[in-house]
């Protein structure tokens, strides 16, 4: 706050730049989850990969390297518990990403199994621009394959 007066931060203007920058095909992939941030001790690791759905270990195979971030799907309202338990503190440049979301999680953790498509949706919505390359690659070629 700058005055009085609430400032926009820069996360925000990232996010609206992303969002610019994103292809058409994802504005209703977008939807699927709210993204938040948090910072983490080294050790919660551990234990947050235990109760979410991580979508993000298939880095390696769509030409990236592996990073101790953790990238997970949890319930929308199970959000606030996890934070809690693990002592999650809201971060915009944090390592651990939660997407809350409404599907239910037998749904994205099938999806997650399958193919790297999940993982590829999230990563074509990144901010970094090697990490969004290799998820509109990869979209790219599970295209091409769907439609044979």
């Amino acid at each position: 706050m700058l005055n009085g007066w609430e400032t926009p931060s820069v996360r925000d203007s990232e996010a609206g730049f992303a969002s610019s920058m994103q292809p058409s095909w994802s504005s209703g992939a977008r939807e699927r989850a709210e993204v938040t941030r948090y910072r983490a001790h080294s050790r919660a690791g551990q234990y947050l990969l235990g109760e979410l759905v991580y979508a993000a270990d298939v880095a390696g195979r769509l030409g990236l390297t592996e990073t101790n971030n953790i990238d997970g799907y949890i319930s929308v309202g199970d959000v606030d518990g996890l934070a809690s338990r693990h002592g999650l503190i809201r971060d915009d440049e944090g390592r651990v990403t939660l997407r809350a979301t409404t599907m239910g999680l037998d749904v994205v953790r099938d999806l997650a199994k399958r193919s790297v498509v999940l993982a590829a949706i999230d990563l074509a919505e990144s901010l970094e621009v090697r990490e969004r390359r290799a998820g509109v690659d990869a979209l790219d070629r599970a295209l091409e394959e769907f439609r044979g």
